[in-house]
């Protein structure tokens, strides 16, 4: 079970395509992906003091593409998930309002599966409330204690896709837009249709690989994921919930040697490789 929280997100909304666009541009090598976020950041920001290189993937943008599951794995080997492309793709062909609708639809998601529910206590409330109001609240409901900082973040967030704006010191909901974007149909799979596109992909990757049987669940997700345009969470659940085994294949889950992101949980082991095994007909 996730513990509902909020993540600190320290790159601004606008700023995430010219990211992902260095990181596109320079995949394989970590030194000029850094180099050239740095720059973009630089002409962007308004400290009187420059931002230092060191902190650009370290401390601001590698922790808030992460967050927002944009990119995946580290140093040379950092690439864009297939949600990042897709992000990217859509503010490249489509311009701000596109991208902005399609960042509002990636947070709206977030929101309803793994972040404390801001905009749901908002729609809850009904009329504008102070900021500080809405943490105090935020915090007795899930008994944990997150700061103001980041309830900040998220709001700029918020109001840069058009949910939120401020009234002097109040937060004001635009129910009309967040009832456009509930309305909006998320890609959805039935199980049989996860498990053929699911082995489609693993049979691909397999091809790819150097004889091993597994592969990592990362690369998996994410052939699925661009293929058929379902979330990563929707993933990871729906992974969950399949039959491991039916008259026609097993599918078998392995633990990591040492932790490593990107795995699952079923209940108390933590799986990071996949095999999956066709069962020949008699």
């Amino acid at each position: 079970m996730i513990t509902r929280t909020l993540p600190s997100l320290k790159a601004k909304p606008e700023w995430l395509p010219w990211t992902l666009k260095c990181i596109l541009n320079h995949i394989g090598n970590y030194k000029e992906i850094q180099y050239c976020i740095t720059k973009h950041w630089r002409d962007a920001s308004i400290r009187k003091k420059p931002p230092l290189e060191k902190n650009a993937i370290r401390a601001v943008f590698g922790p808030t593409l992460r967050h927002l599951q944009l990119i995946m794995n580290e140093g040379d080997n950092i690439i864009l998930t297939s949600k990042g492309k897709e992000l990217l793709k859509t503010y490249e062909n489509e311009g701000e309002l596109s991208y902005k609708q399609f960042l509002a639809k990636h947070l709206i998601k977030f929101e309803k599966e793994r972040w404390m529910p801001v905009i749901s206590e908002l729609r809850k409330i009904e009329t504008p409330i102070n900021e500080n109001i809405l943490l105090e609240n935020l915090n007795f409901a899930y008994n944990v204690k997150i700061s103001l900082d980041k309830l900040k973040k998220i709001l700029l967030y918020y109001k840069y896709i058009g949910l939120v704006h401020f009234d002097h010191k109040n937060i004001v909901l635009h129910k009309k837009q967040l009832d456009l974007l509930i309305k909006d149909k998320e890609v959805s799979l039935t199980d049989e249709q996860f498990i053929q596109v699911l082995i489609e992909s693993y049979d691909k990757l397999v091809s790819e690989s150097q004889g091993s049987h597994y592969i990592t669940l990362p690369s998996l997700r994410e052939h699925v994921c661009e293929k058929t345009g379902i979330w990563p969470d929707d993933f990871y659940r729906m992974l969950r919930n399949i039959q491991k085994e039916s008259p026609n294949y097993i599918i078998h889950l392995s633990q990591p040697m040492t932790r490593k992101p990107g795995g699952i949980y079923i209940g108390e082991k933590y799986l990071y490789y996949i095999a999956i095994y066709k069962k020949r007909r008699k």
